[in-house]
């Protein structure tokens, strides 16, 4: 799937913002998950089991993670109370992902959109970045609950859009404070 620059409606909630702001230029990868091995009390007819959950390994990696997971939950909040300060967001974006973010509710609230319903996210891998304050951190989100109404309730999205897009989010710590924040976001495909 193509993301392309500007505004066009796809599907509702983050992804939905996501695909409504300019994407930015950040880099990212998943993580392959390893097979689990066939459980002890094997059967005459061992059955094949799933592969894990792929899961984040150290404390930084978990702390780039639950940044991820408190910015998209942020993003459900303020995209649902067109009340609501987007100040709010200097708690969980930084640089291109504030702005993009910014520019994305204010063009709803603009519209009198609002977004009902809250994304979903699944961990889908990282790995560090340029140095120890930063990671690159994959989730899938799902939108599948989620939509965005115009003035009159009805829906504004896509019915064709994808209900879930793998997107990077580059996640950096602040020196200062010693908190993460999401600085650079894109959508890059469906999962």
């Amino acid at each position: 799937m193509t993301i392309t620059r500007g505004l066009r409606l796809v599907a509702a909630g983050l992804l939905t913002m996501l695909m409504f702001s300019s994407c930015s230029n950040g880099t990212g990868g998943n993580s392959t998950p390893t097979p689990s091995s066939p459980s002890p009390r094997a059967s005459a007819t061992p059955t094949p089991s799933s592969s894990p959950t792929p899961t984040p390994s150290s404390a930084g990696e978990q702390a780039a993670a639950d940044a991820v997971v408190s910015y998209i939950r942020m993003v459900d909040r303020l995209g649902a109370d067109p009340q609501a300060d987007l100040v709010a967001l200097l708690d969980v974006a930084r640089g291109d992902a504030l702005a993009q973010m910014q520019y994305t509710l204010s063009s709803y609230r603009g519209q009198g959109w609002r977004v009902i319903g809250e994304s979903r996210a699944s961990f889908a891998g990282s790995f560090p970045g340029s140095d120890a304050t930063q990671w690159l951190v994959s989730m899938c989100i799902d939108v599948s609950q989620v939509d965005v109404l115009d003035t009159n309730g009805v829906s504004v999205q896509n019915p064709d859009g994808p209900t879930s897009v793998l997107t990077e989010f580059v996640v950096d710590r602040d020196s200062g404070s010693e908190k993460w924040f999401v600085t650079k976001e894109e959508a890059k495909s469906e999962c």
